[in-house]
């Protein structure tokens, strides 16, 4: 179908799992609320503020990005959107929705040649960005953005997802990562928290802001790489918590690869022994263990065994 309208942003899909001109409904919103979402923070980046941040988005904000499907051709998927004019007041122009757009396709145009943050993003965008990456995993090769009015336009590709994930994770000087389920999210406003529960050790209680709320969400239950700013016990190098920059859930190869241990699938005998490399003992000795460092030092165990023996028989 094609509405004939004017567009003020023209999104061009392509993939194997695409039709002619078809898009499943799943995909659809995958591409609408991300890009909806970073038009919005950059509109606050041009406002001088931070892109995410505690309470509602300014209702100006709001009205002057919101999008509109008003066309969709055939050739992959190419989808006609315009900014929602009946929202906006007549004293008020598109200005901001339009400068917000130009801004965020000169910056995907900018992560095709250099790995740095584009001017008018900050973390904030670039996180609703990669999560258009969703798409590539099911089927989708080439995102396209063009702005019809004035002939900006960029492609989106995997390899800038993965641009974006090491803009937004790079390296601060408290910044650790930490890997495991993700088993609790407290989504209330007054304290954003999760916890991650490594393979061995603690759980890691972690905070959040909205930036990461929706990241969080689709995350809970999965194996992550958690990575932000930690707060590290200085006696035993422990991570005690972090504030969250990035998430990323692990798929199962790459998981098992950093050493998930698959607590949640059902296994009989013989997957475990395969899962954990057992073999048959051969003789009594594959069951020793030299944990003491030196003759001495076991004769002093053995000797520090007996005597708390004889004081219990004594009392």
């Amino acid at each position: 179908m094609n509405f004939g309208s004017s567009a003020s942003i023209r999104v061009r899909v392509e993939g194997r799992a695409l039709g002619a001109g078809r898009i499943g409904v799943d995909d659809l919103v995958g591409l609408l609320q991300p890009l909806q979402t970073a038009l919005e923070r950059v509109a606050m980046v041009l406002r001088g503020e931070a892109s995410v941040k505690p309470g509602r988005r300014p209702a100006e904000v709001q009205r002057l990005t919101r999008l509109q499907l008003v066309g969709m051709s055939p050739g992959s998927v190419i989808l006609e959107l315009d900014f929602e004019r009946e929202q906006v007041p007549l004293f008020q122009s598109l200005e901001l929705g339009c400068r917000a757009a130009r801004v965020l396709v000169e910056g995907l145009a900018l992560l095709e040649h250099r790995g740095e943050m584009p001017a008018g993003w900050d973390v904030g965008v670039a996180e609703a960005v990669r999560e258009l990456g969703a798409l590539f995993r099911r089927g989708t090769q080439q995102i396209s953005f063009e702005l019809p009015g004035n002939g900006k336009a960029a492609n989106l590709l995997p390899p800038h997802i993965e641009r974006l994930a090491q803009l937004i994770t790079r390296p601060l000087p408290s910044q650790q990562s930490v890997e495991g389920r993700l088993l609790m999210g407290d989504f209330k406003e007054s304290g954003r928290r999760c916890r991650v529960h490594p393979p061995i050790g603690a759980p890691v209680e972690c905070i959040f802001d909205e930036a990461q709320a929706s990241a969080i969400l689709n995350a809970l239950t999965k194996y992550v790489r958690v990575t932000g700013e930690a707060v590290v016990e200085p006696s035993t190098g422990r991570v005690r918590g972090l504030t969250v920059t990035d998430v990323k859930v692990l798929d199962w190869e790459e998981a098992e690869a950093w050493g998930e241990y698959p607590f949640w699938k059902p296994l009989d005998l013989d997957e475990l022994v395969h899962l954990q490399a057992i073999r048959p003992v051969d003789s009594a000795e594959c069951l020793r263990a030299d944990i003491w460092e030196s003759e001495e030092e076991l004769e002093e165990f053995l000797t520090d065994v007996y005597a708390s023996r004889s004081r219990d028989l004594v009392g």
